[in-house]
């Protein structure tokens, strides 16, 4: 198939940042059979990310969030070498809380990945990263516009009744948030800290965006909700360094993979 693409072409220009990262015919196949190079929006993103590796200025702290262990894991666990303060928000940070001896309740959770999440924190310890995960949270039995809730302060002891979830993380977490933005020089965002999507879980997210806008440090966004979460809350794109047009791609460049659509592009020699 990608040969049939490549039929009656001269070039091929790469330009689709949020595929390269797979493997497949119209991104890295193709390039078997045409001189291939970068488009500007693929160059102007590696270029971005690759500052993070090359450029990059400590304090680094790196603000991960969402649902799910699987798709952040990698990057994790590459920056705890990197980076002097991760953040855990979300959902994520429910299976790290759990894995500490936290009672999450109702809370989406993996318990399957709490010795994972152990083996993290273990890990970052040794590497003296700091991961900062929520103090206290917004909690609430319904999911929806006019849900109630009520703050939990976890450090402190307190816990969620049963049928509670954890839906965002609480006031004295955004107030850490803040302070930790502040003394940044270098800040990597991927992810909510909150259902955002639903205003009575929308704060944290929120705040943390309004936070990262008014930092000094070098800023890069990336990831559908985070960029989602920017428009939503009305921030400003050009207060930002890079907001990355690739939510996967970007996750595999910062845990260090390979990507199929750049690393199999064969410049022509005489371009």
């Amino acid at each position: 198939f990608a040969r049939d693409l490549a039929q009656e072409m001269d070039f091929f220009v790469e330009d689709a940042f949020g595929c390269v990262h797979r493997a497949h015919a119209s991104t890295e196949g193709i390039t078997h059979f045409l001189p291939s190079m970068m488009g500007f929006l693929v160059e102007k993103e590696f270029e971005a990310l690759q500052r993070i590796f090359t450029e990059r200025k400590k304090p680094l702290t790196l603000v991960i969030g969402g649902a799910k262990v699987d798709t952040k894991i990698g990057v994790i666990q590459n920056f705890i070498k990197l980076a002097d303060t991760i953040l855990i928000g979300g959902g994520l940070a429910n299976t790290f809380m759990n894995a500490k001896g936290y009672d999450v309740k109702d809370s989406l959770v993996e318990l399957d990945k709490a010795p994972l999440a152990q083996r993290i924190l273990q890990a970052a310890g040794e590497e003296s990263c700091r991961i900062v995960l929520p103090t206290d949270v917004v909690v609430s039995k319904d999911i929806s516009a006019d849900a109630q809730t009520r703050i939990v302060n976890s450090k402190a002891g307190e816990q969620l009744d049963d049928n509670e979830k954890i839906l965002d993380v609480g006031p004295k977490t955004i107030e850490i948030y803040n302070e930790i933005m502040k003394n940044s020089e270098t800040i990597i965002w991927n992810g909510p800290v909150g259902l955002f999507e639903f205003a009575p879980f929308a704060t944290g997210t929120k705040e943390l965006g309004k936070s990262i806008e008014e930092s000094n440090a070098m800023t890069i966004v990336g990831g559908g909700d985070s960029v989602d979460a920017i428009h939503r809350f009305g921030l400003k794109e050009s207060h930002f360094s890079h907001i990355s047009t690739g939510g996967g791609a970007m996750l595999e460049f910062l845990e260090g993979k390979m990507l199929p659509g750049i690393s199999s592009l064969r410049v022509h020699p005489e371009l």
